[in-house]
């Protein structure tokens, strides 16, 4: 194993957030798949898994997201089967428009039922999964670059992605990003 394959654990950054735990990953599979891992451990809730990139990142029913290394927020957080309401995409997307009106400036509008939008165009989505006493739920957007039409796939066919950095000069550290958009979906959720 290389020090890629290995995450590294921020327990400052984390405790100034409010959060239990924080691991940034270099690359990492899926941060779903490893929230989820650290959910069946009984990880407590709020733990937060950030990926610099996903290389099997994926979105509702399976489909690819594309999650190229530092073009955006791949980000899971581990929550508790009380979270699990048929809500929970909605207010999840709710936090992350929050956040990123506070923190970039632009309006982000949510499309039924994970979509992140700005002008009609995909900024991010939300993947929230769950299990025999499990809940993860993990948000994606699109920073610096958006993936190509090809790569976005909709219920209507291709959805036009764009990026934070189409519409705000501010750039954030993907990793402060997810930090906050962590502490805001923990504080709509309480």
């Amino acid at each position: 194993m290389t020090a890629r394959d290995q995450p590294r654990l921020e327990p400052a950054r984390a405790a100034e957030l409010g959060l239990p735990g924080l691991e940034v990953w270099d690359s990492v599979a899926s941060t779903n798949d490893r929230a989820r891992a650290l959910a069946e451990s009984e990880t407590p809730r709020g733990w937060l898994v950030v990926a610099l990139e996903q290389t099997a990142g994926r979105g509702r029913r399976g489909a690819a997201w594309t999650s190229s290394a530092g073009e955006g927020v791949w980000m899971s957080m581990v929550l508790d089967e009380q979270d699990a309401t048929p809500e929970l995409p909605i207010l999840i997307g709710v936090a992350c428009a929050e956040a990123l009106e506070s923190l970039a400036g632009v309006d982000v509008r949510m499309k039924w039922p994970n979509d992140l939008l700005i002008e009609r165009r995909k900024l991010g989505g939300i993947l929230v999964e769950s299990g025999a006493g499990w809940v993860v739920a993990g948000i994606g957007i699109n920073v610096r670059a958006a993936p190509s039409c090809d790569d976005l796939d909709g219920e209507n066919g291709p959805v036009e992605p764009t990026s934070l950095a189409a519409y705000t000069s501010t750039r954030p550290d993907p990793r402060d990003l997810a930090g906050e958009l962590a502490s805001s979906v923990l504080r709509i959720l309480d």
